[in-house]
């Protein structure tokens, strides 16, 4: 996270839109949360540009600035990298085609999530959840609606609470919430069915989520309870290095209150692949990173 003094000197030498500088501003404060809602933003902050000046110089600097806010949240990238490969062929049909994309993948995933469930032979079913995922929840709600009997386990996901978010929006489509502390997870896990999660990240390494992700991993399979991930195939990750942002330790406490003492404030942290049992996508189903990899690299040439 750019300090915002610094992020509004940057984006300033870039533009003076004002409805683009609250889209950067609120992505790299959090204001705007989920991968896809980043993405998203981000398509539409590069459209503003465009319909001002164009694919001029400006433009591919306020690419690679947004592209670079949340670096952990990789179908960001993936898809600003679309944009530069694509504007020489499609132009700016290009926004309209990702943006497109991104929403009708969320039917996709709705579904596949569905099938998995009733694979499980259920009409009922209870699920522990850590931070705020619109692709999950929106996936959850669909099998709410379908007659699925669901209900959740939320954690409040310090140090932010994302984990309120989640709670609100579940209640309010009829699901049974049960809104506990982080630590509580290893406590409940014996009533729930399956541990199910959104990711930011899908590499080879394994999921990276919201920091917590894999100790409540963990408590699933001493629980021996099988570990789900849902998001789009988009967020495959194929560079090298596994980028995990650090953020202000004042979202912990005021440092002023732990003098000599070093605060570490990481968002993420990676589910390594023997803990995972399934990544439910857009395009299927898959336990084994080469897969996804794959499937990946399909969609992005069809795509460009």
């Amino acid at each position: 996270m750019l300090p915002t003094v610094i992020l509004l000197e940057k984006i300033k030498d870039i533009t003076d839109n004002n409805e683009i500088i609250k889209i950067a501003v609120d992505i790299n404060n959090l204001k705007i949360q989920g991968a896809k809602e980043v993405a998203l933003e981000s398509i539409h902050a590069l459209e503003i540009y465009y319909s001002e000046k164009g694919f001029d110089e400006g433009f591919f600097k306020l690419l690679n600035l947004l592209q670079n806010l949340r670096p952990t949240q990789v179908i960001t990238y993936n898809v600003l990298n679309i944009i530069k490969k694509s504007i020489g062929k499609k132009g700016s049909s290009i926004f309209t085609i990702l943006k497109s994309r991104l929403i009708s993948a969320q039917e996709k995933i709705n579904k596949n999530l569905l099938t998995n469930i009733i694979e499980l032979g259920k009409n009922r079913l209870t699920i522990m959840t850590h931070c705020h995922s619109s692709e999950e929840i929106r996936a959850l709600i669909f099998a709410k609606q379908y007659g699925i009997d669901i209900s959740a386990y939320v954690t409040e996901t310090r140090p932010k609470y994302q984990g309120i978010k989640t709670a609100k929006e579940l209640a309010k489509a009829g699901v049974k919430v049960r809104y506990i502390v982080d630590s509580a997870a290893g406590f409940y896990m014996k009533k729930v069915d399956i541990s199910l999660f959104g990711c930011d990240s899908i590499k080879r390494e394994g999921i990276i989520n919201k920091i917590g992700t894999y100790m409540i991993s963990l408590v699933s399979k001493e629980h021996n309870k099988e570990v789900w991930f849902v998001g789009d195939i988009l967020k495959v990750d194929l560079r090298k290095e596994v980028i995990i942002e650090m953020r202000d330790p004042t979202e912990i406490i005021d440092p002023e209150l732990l003098p000599g003492v070093r605060i570490l404030n990481p968002a993420f942290d990676i589910t390594p692949w023997k803990l995972v049992d399934k990544v439910i996508t857009d395009v299927g189903t898959y336990r084994k990173f080469v897969h996804l990899k794959n499937e990946f690299n399909r969609v992005i040439n069809s795509i460009i």
